[in-house]
C-alpha cells in the first residue's frame, strides 16, 4: 500500500516538492534538508493520514549511491553497501534491499555538502528511499551535490619519471618519443549529467546548461607552447577562445576535433552522475622536430601542452582547460587520492631507434675494447672456476647452455665468443648465470685484471658489473706474461705442484685504456635489473625494450594517407603500426647484454645474452571463384544446318542463357583476408575493421575484373555466336545436293572448328606464420622463424569440347541421313504447332586441372630450409558422350519429356612432389579406369502437381569398361 506520496526540500529558505518524478542538484556549500509536513499531511497519500505520534516514530530515511541501487534492484550488490553511509541508526531491520538499520528515523535528514569533505561525493548521483515500513510504499528520487555551473575538472598526463632531475637522454629517460601515441585524461562537471530525470528538476542556484546532452557537445584540443619559446611561431589562425597569455597556439589546425562522447569512459551499471572521464590518443607527431624542437642540441628535449575546449552546439557556451600546475587528485571509497600526473609531457629529440641503435653500438664497442680471452688449454691457478652455465629461468623445458667448461677445452669448450638467446616481452624474466666449482676464498689471489690491492674474494669482483679493464692485446691476440709466483700460490692454496701445473702465465691490463663501467652502458640498475644470488650466481631480469612509436612508412605501405588529422580508427591503428617494424626484421633489432666473470684462472670471460620480442604474426588469404571465367565458343559449336529456324538449339539457348547470368551476373569470387600478432601472448588483428585500405584496394580491383570481364565476355567476342544461341540464324531449306553441302561446309568452315572452352580461375588459399624460436641446430640460439603453406588448386584449368555433329551433318550419306531426320523434326513441329522439340548431340571433350600445393615449408634464419613438400599433380578426364532430349509441351494441360544420354569418361592423373627434407622428387601415372554411365529419364508434369525442380543427376546404369591400371613411378630426383 502506498503511503507517502512525497516530501520537502529545503534550501536557502526556499521549499519546493520532491516526489517519485523528481531529481535534486544541491549546491555546495550550501545547508540542505529534506522534510515531511504534520501539519497538512500534504506529503501523505489520501487514503493513508497517520497520526503524528505514528509518523514519527516509523518514517525512515536511507540513500545510496545510483550505481549500487541499480544493481540491488538485480540482485547483484553486496548488501552491506547501506552500511557506508548511515551505520545502523534504525531500530527494526529492513529486509528488501538488505537495508537492515541502515536508515535514518524521524521526520528530515539534512545535508551541507562541501567540496573536500562531506559524506556526499561531488557530482556522484544517489537515490534517496522515504518509507515508513519498507521501500516501495513511500517515494525514491535521485539526488547529487554539484558546483555552480558546468566545468572542465582539468586535464593531465601520465607522470614521467625522473623529469625534474633532468636525467641523461637515453633508454630509461622518461622522455617520450616524436612519432608515439600517449594519452592525454581529463574530467568534466556537469558536462553533461548522465541518467539525469528531467521531467522535475529542481536545482536552485545553479547555472546548468540544461542543453548539454552527448549529441550536443564537441571536443577541441589545441597545442601549445610557452608565449616565450623562440622555438616555436604563434599561429595567427583567428578562434572563438583564447588561452592564457603565457601559452600560444602553435599549430593552425587543432590537434582533435571530435564529438565529445567518442573518448568517455565507459562504466558498467545504470547510474545518475555529474563527472565524466575522458581519455583522449595523442600523436606526438614527427614533424614537429623540425617545426617546434629546432634547438635541440642545447636543448634534447622539450615541453608541450594542451588546450582543452568543449562546445555546446545547441547553445553556443564554450568551455575551457588550460594548463594547471597542479597534482591531480581524485576521490577513492570517499578519500582524497592524488594521482602522479604532469600538466605538460617531455619529449626528447632523438627518436627511440636511433637512441637503440647508439645503446648496442656502444655495448659491442665495449665488449671490443674488453676483449674476450679464448682459452684452448686448461689453467691451473687456484683462483678460479672449473665451469659456466647459463639458463632462462622462465623457459622451464629448455636445457641450460654451458657456454665454458675448462675440462673439454681443447675440443671447443670455451664457447665465449657464442651468445645464449632468449624471447621477453615488456615482462622481466630471469636469466641465471651459474658457476661450478668455484674457488675464491681461501686460496692465493693475484687479483689478475683487477684494479691494484683488490682481489677476487667477493662477488662483486668475480661478476664484474662495475669497474673493469681491458686486457692488452699483441696483434690478434693478447699480451701474456709469466707468473713467478704460481708454484708459490699452489703451495698456500695445498695444491701439489706437478709437471702438469708448475706452469703459468697471465694476460695483463692495457694502462692505456680507461676502466669501464659495464653496468652503465647497459642501462641496468643493480637490485632492478640485476642481483647476486649467493656467491656462484648472478640474476638478469631482462626484457625487450620495443620502439612502440608508429612508422609513417609502414603506415603507408599498407594504405594510409598520412595527414595532420586523425580519426580514432587511425589513431588506433598508430597504436599497433608499431608491430609491423618486428616484421620486417633487422638485425640491429636484437639487444645484447653482457656480464664479464672474472678469476685469476680464466678472467675476463664474457657471458652474452641477446634478447629477440615476444612476437608471433600471421597472414592468411583464400581466393577462389566456383564458375569459369572464360568461355571461348566458335560460331559453328552446336550448329544446325538442317534445323528450322523455329526449333533449332532451344535447349543450347536456355542453357548458355542460364550460364550467361550464372557467370556474369553474380559474384563469382570469395575472398577471405585475415591477418593478426601476437605480442606478449596477447592476440591482436592486424587489420582494424573494414575499413582496412589494403583488402578495400584488393575487393576494388577484383570487382573491376568482373566488370571487365562482363564486357569483353558476355557477348562471346563474336557476332554469328549470339544469333546460334538465340537461335535465329539463317538456315537452308529443300533437298541438299553435295555442291550445296560443299558450299554451305566451305562457309562453315571459314569460321573455325565447332569448339567450345572454357578457362577456370585460380583458386589460391594459404598462408605465412612468422616468429622468433629457438634453433634445432644450435639450441642456445634463437632466430626468426617461418612457417609457410600454399596451395593453388587449380592454378588453372581447361575444358574443351568438340561438336562432332557438326562434321556428321556435311558428310554425304550421314548428311543425307540427318536431312532425312530433320524433314521428321520440322513436321512434328509443323503438325504439333511447335509443342513438341527435338534435339540430339556427340560430343568429345577433355578436362585437365593444373593443381599447386606447398606443404608445411619452414625456414629458420639459423637452421636454413626445412620440412615442407612441393607437389603438382594433374587430373585429367577424357569423355565422349551424346544423347537425344524430347519435350512436348501442351499449352494449359501440362508437358513430357524423354531424355536419353550415354556417357564414357577416362581418368588419369599425373602426380610429381619434391620432398625438400630428403631430397627426393618421386612422380607417378596414374590409370584410374574407364567408365560408362547411362542416363533413362521420363517425366510427366502438369498442372495439378508442382515443379520439384531438376531430377536427378545419378545415372540409372553405371559400369566399368576398362579397369584401373596400377600406377607407374619414377624418381625424378
Amino acid at each position: 500500500m502506498k503511503k507517502i506520496k512525497s516530501c520537502y526540500y529545503e534550501v536557502d529558505g526556499k521549499k519546493f516538492v520532491v516526489g517519485d518524478n523528481s531529481s535534486v542538484l544541491m549546491l555546495i556549500g550550501k545547508d540542505h534538508k529534506f522534510f515531511v509536513d504534520f501539519e497538512t499531511n500534504e506529503n501523505f497519500e489520501p487514503n493513508f493520514i497517520p497520526t503524528k505520534e505514528t509518523a514519527r516514530t516509523q518514517l525512515k530515511w536511507a540513500y545510496i549511491l545510483s550505481y549500487s541501487f541499480s544493481k540491488l534492484e538485480t540482485n547483484k550488490a553486496k548488501q552491506d553497501v547501506w552500511g557506508y553511509f548511515i551505520k545502523e541508526n534504525g531500530t527494526v531491520p529492513i529486509k528488501k534491499y538488505g537495508i537492515d538499520k541502515n536508515y535514518i528515523q524521524g521526520t528530515q535528514i539534512s545535508f551541507s555538502p562541501v567540496a573536500q569533505d562531506s559524506p556526499i561525493w561531488e557530482g556522484t548521483g544517489y537515490v534517496m528511499l522515504l518509507f515508513i515500513d519498507e521501500p516501495g510504499d513511500g517515494i525514491a528520487f535521485p539526488f547529487m551535490a554539484v558546483n555552480q555551473a558546468p566545468e572542465i575538472r582539468g586535464h593531465y598526463f601520465d607522470r614521467q619519471k625522473n623529469i625534474e632531475n633532468n636525467p641523461e637522454v637515453g633508454i630509461n629517460d622518461g622522455f617520450y618519443n616524436y612519432n608515439t601515441t600517449i594519452k592525454l585524461y581529463f574530467s568534466t562537471h556537469m558536462l553533461p549529467i548522465k541518467g539525469l530525470n528531467g521531467k522535475n528538476l529542481i536545482s536552485a542556484g545553479i547555472n546548468l546548461d540544461l542543453s548539454a546532452e552527448w549529441k550536443d557537445l564537441s571536443l577541441t584540443i589545441e597545442l601549445l607552447d610557452e608565449a616565450g619559446d623562440g622555438q616555436t611561431t604563434a599561429s595567427t589562425i583567428a578562434r572563438a577562445y583564447s588561452c592564457d597569455p603565457e601559452y600560444k597556439f602553435i599549430l593552425d589546425k587543432p590537434l582533435v576535433e571530435s564529438e565529445l562522447n567518442k573518448y568517455a569512459e565507459e562504466q558498467s551499471g545504470v547510474s545518475t552522475n555529474a563527472n565524466c572521464s575522458f581519455e583522449v590518443p595523442i600523436t606526438i607527431e614527427l614533424d614537429w622536430k623540425d617545426k617546434f624542437h629546432k634547438n635541440h642540441k642545447a636543448e634534447p628535449t622539450k615541453k608541450y601542452y594542451v588546450m582543452i575546449v568543449i562546445k555546446n552546439k545547441k547553445s553556443g557556451k564554450i568551455y575551457t582547460s588550460m594548463p594547471k600546475n597542479s597534482q591531480w587528485v581524485q576521490t577513492v571509497d570517499n578519500k582524497i587520492e592524488e594521482i602522479p600526473s604532469s600538466h605538460f609531457f617531455v619529449v626528447k629529440y632523438n627518436s627511440l631507434d636511433v637512441i637503440l641503435k647508439e645503446l648496442e653500438a656502444k655495448k659491442n664497442n665495449q665488449i671490443q675494447y674488453i676483449g674476450d680471452v679464448q682459452y684452448t688449454r686448461k689453467e691451473y691457478d687456484p683462483c678460479g672456476y672449473s665451469m659456466i652455465e647459463i639458463s632462462d629461468v622462465a623457459d622451464k623445458d629448455r636445457k641450460p647452455f654451458v657456454i665454458f667448461d675448462e675440462n673439454k677445452l681443447a675440443d671447443s669448450g670455451d664457447k665465449t665468443s657464442q651468445t645464449f638467446d632468449i624471447i621477453r616481452g615488456d615482462a622481466k624474466k630471469d636469466v641465471l648465470i651459474s658457476l661450478k666449482e668455484l674457488h675464491n676464498k681461501g686460496v692465493m689471489c693475484m687479483g689478475v685484471m683487477l684494479p691494484k690491492n683488490e682481489k677476487h674474494d667477493s662477488k662483486e669482483n668475480v661478476f664484474l658489473m662495475d669497474t673493469i679493464l681491458a686486457a692488452k692485446k699483441l696483434g690478434n691476440d693478447y699480451e701474456r706474461v709469466e707468473d713467478t709466483k704460481h708454484k708459490k700460490q699452489l703451495r698456500k692454496s695445498n695444491i701439489d705442484v706437478t709437471a702438469e701445473n708448475e706452469n703459468d702465465t697471465d694476460v695483463i691490463v692495457d694502462e692505456q685504456q680507461p676502466a669501464y663501467d659495464v653496468e652503465k652502458v647497459q642501462n641496468l640498475i643493480f637490485g632492478t635489473d640485476y642481483d647476486y644470488v649467493g656467491e656462484d650466481k648472478l640474476k638478469l631480469k631482462l626484457k625487450y625494450l620495443y620502439n612502440k612509436s608508429y612508422d609513417n612508412a609502414i603506415l603507408k605501405a599498407i594504405g594510409y594517407e598520412i595527414d595532420a588529422q586523425y580519426s580514432a580508427a587511425n589513431l588506433k591503428v598508430k597504436e599497433i603500426a608499431w608491430v609491423a617494424r618486428y616484421i620486417f626484421w633487422k638485425d640491429y633489432f636484437v639487444q645484447q647484454y653482457f656480464v664479464p666473470v672474472s678469476t685469476c684462472r680464466y678472467p675476463n670471460q664474457l657471458v652474452r645474452t641477446r634478447v629477440f620480442p615476444n612476437l608471433e604474426w600471421w597472414i592468411n588469404v583464400k581466393y577462389e571463384t566456383k564458375e569459369p571465367v572464360y568461355v571461348r565458343q566458335t560460331p559453328n559449336y552446336k550448329y544446325r544446318e538442317f534445323f528450322t529456324e523455329k526449333g533449332q538449339n532451344k535447349k543450347l539457348k536456355e542453357s548458355r542463357l542460364k550460364e550467361k547470368e550464372k557467370n556474369w551476373k553474380i559474384k563469382k569470387y570469395e575472398l577471405d583476408f585475415e591477418a593478426g600478432f601476437k605480442i606478449d601472448g596477447e592476440e591482436n588483428p592486424l587489420i582494424p575493421g573494414d575499413g582496412f585500405p589494403l583488402l578495400n584496394a584488393i575487393n576494388f580491383l577484383l570487382k573491376a575484373y568482373e566488370i571487365f570481364k562482363e564486357i569483353t565476355f558476355a557477348d562471346e567476342a563474336k557476332e554469328g555466336e549470339a544469333a546460334i544461341a538465340s537461335g535465329t540464324a539463317r538456315t537452308t531449306d529443300g533437298s541438299p545436293s553435295s555442291k550445296k553441302m560443299a558450299a554451305r561446309w566451305k562457309l562453315r568452315k571459314g569460321r573455325g572448328l565447332p569448339f567450345r572452352i572454357e578457362v577456370s580461375t585460380p583458386a589460391f588459399s594459404g598462408g605465412i606464420q612468422g616468429k622468433f624460436a629457438q634453433s634445432k641446430s644450435k639450441p642456445n640460439e634463437i632466430g626468426a622463424f617461418y612457417f609457410l603453406e600454399f596451395a593453388a588448386k587449380p592454378l588453372f584449368g581447361i575444358k574443351g569440347e568438340l561438336d562432332l555433329l557438326f562434321f556428321a551433318q556435311f558428310i554425304g550419306p550421314i548428311g543425307q541421313a540427318m536431312y532425312r531426320l530433320s524433314q521428321i523434326v520440322k513436321k512434328v513441329n509443323y503438325l504439333t504447332l511447335g509443342a513438341v522439340r527435338i534435339d540430339y548431340y556427340i560430343n568429345v571433350g577433355a578436362k585437365v586441372d593444373f593443381n599447386v600445393e606447398i606443404k608445411a615449408l619452414e625456414y629458420h634464419s639459423v637452421d636454413g630450409w626445412d620440412g615442407g613438400e612441393v607437389q603438382i599433380y594433374i587430373p585429367i578426364e577424357i569423355y565422349l558422350n551424346a544423347g537425344v532430349d524430347v519435350n512436348a509441351s501442351i499449352e494449359g494441360i501440362g508437358s513430357a519429356s524423354a531424355d536419353a544420354r550415354i556417357e564414357g569418361k577416362a581418368k588419369f592423373e599425373v602426380r610429381a612432389t619434391h620432398d625438400k627434407r630428403n631430397n627426393k622428387c618421386p612422380a607417378l601415372l596414374k590409370f584410374e579406369g574407364l567408365t560408362g554411365k547411362v542416363w533413362l529419364k521420363f517425366s510427366i508434369k502438369d498442372k495439378t502437381k508442382q515443379d520439384t525442380g531438376e531430377p536427378e543427376e545419378e545415372p540409372d546404369h553405371k559400369f566399368s569398361i576398362i579397369d584401373p591400371k596400377d600406377p607407374w613411378k619414377i624418381d625424378i630426383i
